[in-house]
């Protein structure tokens, strides 16, 4: 006689008093097990007063289930349910956080390669490097080779394979640059559409190597305004923590917001407070996908802070 109504994550069963199986609707896919609840209701229209086992008997029909076919079962579904649980944790911000990453790698390779085509190519001409001071403009003149030397130039001339090399490598740099444009430009565009409250209060960059820092948007909403503010500085304080003759950092990551870099040295530390109180607000609205807030919250930075936008 049915008795019991029960259901683990490769199907629901109906169980008799005396440990039999009745009847049962399998699962197949996550999809089944996110359903179970539909499973459960057919059973229980088909078979009238079931019960919920006790958890003695919980043990007793547990048991039923030890055999190495239900045991593969077990094996198969519950491999579904963790790589759905690995699919579902990879939210918008873990994707942009790999881009930020990115660019930032972009940015230690091209510094690394500019050091290297001025040292290489300030063989030939020293006076026309010296003079360069725009990195982008010294890469294309040397691609064009119109970076002009100068009569009585130290340098020495280069031999037409050993410029090729040169030129090349300048190339190459030119690429990375362009690539980084590209992934900047979709961070910022990617950035605005999913986190508009943060944007709204402080440039997508800035955000973007903040939650990067924090690791998810879920821990960087979850931290107060004290550690938002120092994001990016953290040698910094364990400098002053370690020897407080350091001084303590006012400032990580928001140093580069346009608001800090155009205040005074003084009201720098006061201004970064306001952001970080106003970005922990903001982050928190964004992750529970509240409404737009962003603009208001910017406009009381503006207000308190007495400067123009």
């Amino acid at each position: 006689m049915p008795k019991y109504l029960y259901v683990n994550v490769i199907g629901a069963f109906v169980v008799s008093d005396n440990l039999k199986v009745i009847d049962q609707e399998m699962f197949h896919s996550v999809k089944d097990i996110s359903s179970r609840k539909l499973s459960l209701a057919r059973l229980g229209k088909k078979y009238k007063h079931l019960d919920s086992p006790s958890p003695k008997m919980f043990l007793s029909i547990e048991s039923l289930f030890q055999d190495k076919k239900h045991q593969a079962l077990f094996h198969d579904r519950n491999l579904d349910l963790s790589k759905q649980a690995v699919k579902e944790a990879i939210t918008d911000d873990i994707w942009l956080m790999q881009c930020m990453a990115a660019i930032e790698d972009m940015e230690k390779v091209q510094g690394i390669l500019i050091r290297r085509l001025t040292e290489w190519y300030g063989l030939q001409n020293p006076e026309g490097i010296i003079a360069l001071v725009d990195q982008e403009k010294m890469v294309e003149l040397i691609i064009k080779k119109e970076l002009k030397k100068q009569a009585n130039s130290m340098g020495r001339a280069l031999l037409p394979e050993m410029e090729e090399k040169v030129i090349e490598l300048a190339k190459q740099i030119r690429d990375i640059q362009s690539s980084k444009n590209s992934q900047q430009a979709f961070l910022e565009k990617s950035m605005k559409n999913n986190f508009p409250n943060l944007c709204a209060l402080s440039p997508p960059d800035i955000i973007a190597r903040m939650m990067k820092q924090a690791g998810s948007l879920k821990n960087f909403m979850e931290l107060p305004a004290s550690t938002i503010q120092l994001l990016g500085a953290e040698k910094a304080l364990f400098r002053h923590l370690k020897n407080k003759r350091n001084k303590s950092p006012k400032y990580g990551f928001l140093f580069n917001h346009p608001l800090i870099q155009k205040a005074s040295q003084k009201e720098r530390g006061k201004i970064a407070r306001m952001l970080a109180d106003k970005i922990a607000i903001a982050a928190r609205v964004d992750y529970f996908k509240g409404k737009p807030i962003g603009e208001s919250l910017y406009k009381q930075v503006i207000a308190k802070c007495k400067i123009s936008r």
